[in-house]
């Protein structure tokens, strides 16, 4: 038997949040946001702990930077909070500029409160999010096709990578919880900046929370997307297809494993349950 505190050192831990947010918004959640990740980056999921591991970047890497230099990473606009809670989290309210009710927590710049029920679940808040993303005409071209190591199905590529100044993540710890979470603005202390003129704070939960907010300031990657390069299916004649298309072949990067139950533990799709 182990705790609920030694669950969420788990490899099993992160994978399963990175699960959760992929089910809920098709996008790839980082465990970690501090952990920079950008658009181009070149890397591999780690399939114990569903991470990002870089390996490289297309506008730096020998093999691509020649094929990536005319397509640079675009910056969209930010958007002001950006909330994704996974099946078995409930938003029930909250907004910007509102009384959080929450002991302690004044001045408040946004608030939410998120229920759970006995099944796990997970949600993400990210601050001022921005996202950076590859152009698809690098995606398209025939060059970025042709470079060999694209041709292995576990790299994969950051086509877009969110970059907020503040985020707060949480995952549960399958008890039936409400959990609010607020952002306040704080007076700066000497010296420290404007950057630093923020907190977050919480009400309720048994999971493990994590947040940090620097304000202004985009240091944390909590969310990203990923495409590979799919093998080509097997022809049955000589001639070309006329309808094949390149372009098809980078599609969405599918988790490496399979079912998980609510610890996170690969189970066989026909055994498997998140009613545990």
């Amino acid at each position: 038997m182990f705790s609920i505190s030694d669950y969420f050192r788990r490899p099993q831990a992160s994978r399963k949040y990175v699960d959760l947010i992929m089910e809920a918004s098709s996008k790839w959640a980082n465990w970690d946001p501090p952990k920079t990740i950008e658009a181009g980056d070149i890397g591999i999921i780690d399939k114990d702990s569903g991470q990002f591991e870089k390996i490289g970047s297309i506008y730096t890497h020998p093999a691509t930077a020649e094929a990536a230099k005319a397509y640079p990473a675009v910056l969209k606009p930010a958007e002001d909070v950006l909330v994704i809670n996974s099946v078995y989290a409930k938003k029930v309210g909250g907004g910007g500029g509102v009384n959080a009710g929450i002991p302690g927590a004044g001045n408040v710049k946004f608030e939410t409160e998120i229920k759970f029920n006995k099944r796990r679940g997970a949600f993400l808040i990210m601050h001022n999010p921005r996202m950076t993303v590859v152009p698809d005409e690098f995606c398209s071209s025939a060059t970025a096709l042709g470079i060999p190591f694209f041709q292995d199905r576990k790299i994969s590529v950051v086509t877009a990578a969110f970059a907020c100044d503040g985020y707060a993540l949480y995952l549960s710890s399958k008890q039936q919880e409400s959990v609010k979470v607020a952002l306040q603005a704080n007076a700066p202390a000497p010296g420290a900046g404007a950057h630093a003129a923020g907190s977050w704070v919480m009400d309720g939960g048994s999971g493990v929370f994590r947040q940090a907010y620097l304000g202004n300031k985009a240091g944390y990657t909590p969310l990203y997307l990923l495409k590979s390069v799919q093998p080509r299916p097997p022809r049955r004649r000589e001639t070309p297809d006329p309808n094949e298309n390149d372009d098809d072949r980078w599609n969405e990067m599918e988790v490496p494993w399979d079912f998980l139950d609510s610890d996170g533990e690969e189970e066989p799709p026909e055994e498997f349950s998140d009613d545990e």
